[in-house]
C-alpha cells in the first residue's frame, strides 16, 4: 500500500459516539483502545466465571449496606 492511500484511509477514519467525536489517527487510536479493552474484559470474565455470581452478591449486599437499606442487616 502505498502512503498516498495510507493518508487518505487515516483521514477517512471517523468515529462518532455521542458527543464524541474523532477523525484521523486519534480516532483509530480510541477504536483499537476499545477493542483491546473489550478484549481484556472477555477474558477477566472468563478466568472468573466461577466466582462472578458470588461477587455481584456481596457487591449487591455492599451497595444495599452503604445505602442504609433495612434487607442489609442482619437479624438482632
Amino acid at each position: 500500500m502505498n502512503v498516498k492511500a495510507m493518508s487518505r484511509l487515516v483521514r477517512g477514519f471517523k468515529l462518532e459516539i455521542g458527543e464524541l467525536r474523532a477523525q484521523g489517527p486519534p480516532a483509530m487510536i480510541l477504536a483499537f483502545g476499545g477493542v483491546v479493552l473489550a478484549g481484556g474484559l472477555v477474558r477477566l470474565l472468563t478466568q472468573n466465571a466461577a466466582v462472578l455470581p458470588e461477587t455481584l452478591r456481596e457487591a449487591k449486599n455492599l451497595v444495599d449496606s452503604l445505602r442504609g437499606d433495612s434487607r442489609a442487616r442482619l437479624p438482632s
